[in-house]
């Protein structure tokens, strides 16, 4: 059993703006035993369109899939800190791809979308029809993951129908309705003239494959009303939506909740479990139901 102290030292690391390092903490209590790793599979020709795909030892022929997009506030992250998620979810049951994208300074606003789009329509090729698709966010990567949902010209492009490819979408601590516009390098990466289809709430109305919206209650770094704002919309244009608020988790241990060591303090795997077990029984179209 590890012990208590270790836990809240691994929790402040979560919890500190360097997610990268704890991620890398998380990535080294993680074992190889039972999950296969596929790396480095390219989506595009550029060098930052790659992913990594973790599938159980013994996946089931339909295993649920999960595109999950991490966060890093448009500017920074690597599909590498984010093992012990696809670790995590892989050892569930759900074969889960983690893709990196482009980054501000090199793109902006909707690069980082585009290619998120370009992935999820690769994958979804690559593990082919039989298999449920979802697709997961946190924080940044929630934002990201939400308008590749809501906004249907993304996977439209990549020659994907949202309402009969995409069985749900789960969004963790994502700035839905209000993007961080009070620093200078968020206005570079969200220009004004596009900036209203930058903001995930503004495609709500209409129909939409179900979501699970998680938030912190201790979320410091994206208002929890963002989530509420999100589920409210949804909600007005009929479609699903479960909401969990979880006091006392801010907005790493959020994530971090998914790896084995830090479960107590939070459960963002259960419910991800249920919500993806249960939607999987689902048949197209997903929109409206």
């Amino acid at each position: 059993m590890i012990p208590f102290r270790f836990l809240f030292l691994v929790a402040v690391v979560l919890i500190l703006p360097a997610c990268s390092a704890g991620g890398r903490i998380m990535n080294a209590l993680q074992t190889d035993e039972g999950v296969s790793v596929a790396r480095g599979i390219a989506y595009g020709s550029l060098p930052r369109q790659k992913y990594d795909l973790y599938s159980p030892v013994n996946a089931k022929p339909d295993a649920p899939v999960i595109v999950f997009i991490y966060g890093g506030s448009w500017h920074s992250g690597d599909r590498k800190d984010y093992a012990f998620i696809g670790d995590a979810l892989a050892r569930h049951g759900f074969v889960t791809a983690i893709a990196d994208y482009r980054l501000y300074p090199k793109v902006i606003f909707p690069a980082f979308v585009e290619d998120e789009a370009k992935a999820v329509a690769a994958i979804a090729k690559q593990v082919g029809a039989g298999h449920p698709l979802f697709i997961m966010g946190h924080s940044a990567g929630a934002q990201i993951g939400a308008l590749v949902v809501l906004d249907p010209h993304y996977l439209k492009a990549e020659g994907v129908d949202v309402c009969r490819r995409i069985s749900g979408f789960i969004g963790l601590a994502g700035p839905y309705a209000a993007l961080p516009l009070h620093r200078e390098r968020y206005r570079r990466i969200f220009p004004e003239d596009v900036r209203a289809s930058a903001v995930p709430v503004n495609f709500a109305a209409g129909k939409h494959p179900p979501s699970l919206l998680i938030a912190g209650e201790s979320d410091l770094v994206v208002d929890p009303d963002n989530t509420a704002d999100l589920a409210k919309a949804l909600k007005q244009a009929g479609n699903r939506v479960e909401v969990s608020d979880y006091r006392h988790v801010g907005h790493m241990l959020l994530v971090g909740s998914l790896a084995k060591p830090l479960r107590q303090f939070a459960p963002t795997l259960r419910e991800i479990k249920r919500f993806v077990r249960r939607e999987s029984r689902q048949v197209a179209p997903f929109c409206g139901r």
